[in-house]
């Protein structure tokens, strides 16, 4: 697997990421992209004047948490959950949509994004 990050939160570079993609089809790897503050900034980079290449989410502005993982099909999902039964605080698992968030935070970035929009 490869991973990028498309705006990191301790100094705001970003991973080439149309690389990186290039990279892991070249390879048949997955490709993680970590856009959890880009996400808030990617969409706007353009605008602003600063050279963009082709890939963003523009997904405007939503609570922090509301990660988003797509799969390219069903077969790659099922690594997704997770369990730990030695945790110390118990059995861990993240059976569904939400693992550990709670769903307020998925309301609220659903209603953040219907009313916000771009403006």
């Amino acid at each position: 697997m490869i991973v990028g990050s498309a705006i990191n939160f301790p100094d705001g570079n970003q991973d080439d990421i149309v690389a990186l993609g290039k990279l892991a089809a070249k390879h048949k790897v997955g490709l993680h992209v970590d856009c959890c503050l880009g996400s808030f900034i990617m969409p706007f980079l353009e605008e602003a004047g600063f050279p963009v290449q082709p890939f963003d989410f523009r997904y405007g502005f939503a609570p922090k948490g509301s990660s988003v993982i797509m799969y390219r099909d069903a077969a790659l999902r099922r690594f997704q959950y997770y369990i730990n039964p030695d945790w110390v605080g118990g059995v861990y698992g993240s059976p569904s949509i939400a693992g550990s968030r709670p769903g307020a935070i998925i309301a609220g970035t659903w209603a953040a994004m219907e009313y916000m929009g771009h403006s």
